[in-house]
């Protein structure tokens, strides 16, 4: 029987909080790897249009906790929309920190 599924792009959103924030090392192990990123095209998040409504929903979105302002030990999984610290510094991205 023919596979009629349609493969479809993971939405720029959605794309950006895998890359950014959830799984970084994750994702770039995936993107040189020989069998994922080597036979399939995983496309650069920043190259993804801003508005297509045939993308993927994977759902990161919703992840978010707006009122969220607490975060343990390195700060990985929060999940809050803070980003200015408590004396008014703006936050550096978790994927631009050097450990």
């Amino acid at each position: 029987r023919y596979n009629s599924t349609v493969l479809r792009r993971v939405c720029k959103q959605d794309c950006e909080i895998l890359e950014n924030e959830l799984c970084q090392t994750e994702y770039a192990i995936a993107k040189r790897h020989p069998h994922i990123g080597k036979q399939l095209t995983l496309e650069e998040c920043q190259d993804l249009p801003e508005d297509d409504p045939d993308c993927l929903k994977i759902g990161l979105g919703t992840l978010m906790v707006s009122d969220d302002e607490c975060y343990w030990e390195d700060g990985s999984g929060y999940l809050g929309r803070v980003n200015v610290s408590s004396n008014g510094m703006p936050c550096i991205e978790w994927s631009k920190q050097l450990y």
